[in-house]
């Protein structure tokens, strides 16, 4: 009796290592979700800045072409249209948001008066390529990246573009309709190479 007792509990303890094992096995496959460990899950580059033929009135003749990268195991979608070759791969809807604690010297403290009478002589902050016209959905792939373009003031000082995604394993019915929460990506003018 005291042999089967011992038996049964090697062979119970035997099953729960191999479990343990294969449940560490499968969370560190779901926890590898980035392909390079070394860059963020979804993020944007600065690929060059040129001459580039206005896309709607208004813009300036100078554009930034950016390349935006899925380095998930998943597919990642969001609100694009289509373009010409010279504007790169694809178009992308973007908002532009200005980057208020650059402003306060990097602090999110109020800001002075000074800086308060500058920012009413500044320009009006541009709004992007709002999603608001019709949009398409464009699938990026694991480990892929395309190229777009923005006018050069949509990154001019204290403003970055906000790029909206979603993951592949979200329903395309309900990111439209809401139902999904909607992920984003920036780019900070501050990324852009300074031009020397």
């Amino acid at each position: 009796m005291k042999v089967v007792i011992i038996s049964l509990l090697v062979l119970v303890s035997l099953l729960s290592f191999g479990y343990t094992q294969s449940q560490n096995k499968k969370m560190r496959q779901v926890g590898s979700v980035r392909l390079a460990k070394d860059k963020p899950s979804v993020f944007i580059t600065f690929e060059r800045n040129g001459k580039r033929k206005p896309l709607e009135t208004g813009e300036s003749d100078q554009g930034i072409w950016l390349r935006l990268h899925n380095n998930t195991r998943w597919g990642i979608s969001f609100c694009g249209f289509g373009v010409s070759e010279e504007y790169g791969e694809v178009g992308i809807y973007y908002d532009v948001e200005e980057v208020p604690f650059e402003e306060s010297g990097g602090s999110y403290s109020l800001p002075s008066e000074k800086e308060t009478l500058d920012k009413k002589e500044k320009p009006e902050t541009p709004t992007g390529y709002g999603s608001a016209h019709l949009c398409a959905l464009t699938r990026l792939p694991p480990g892929k990246s395309t190229v777009f373009s923005v006018p050069r003031e949509h990154l001019a000082e204290n403003l970055a573009i906000k790029v909206a995604f979603n993951y592949g394993w979200e329903v395309s019915e309900d990111i439209i309709s809401g139902l999904e929460p909607q992920h984003s990506v920036y780019f900070y003018a501050t990324n852009l190479p300074s031009e020397r």
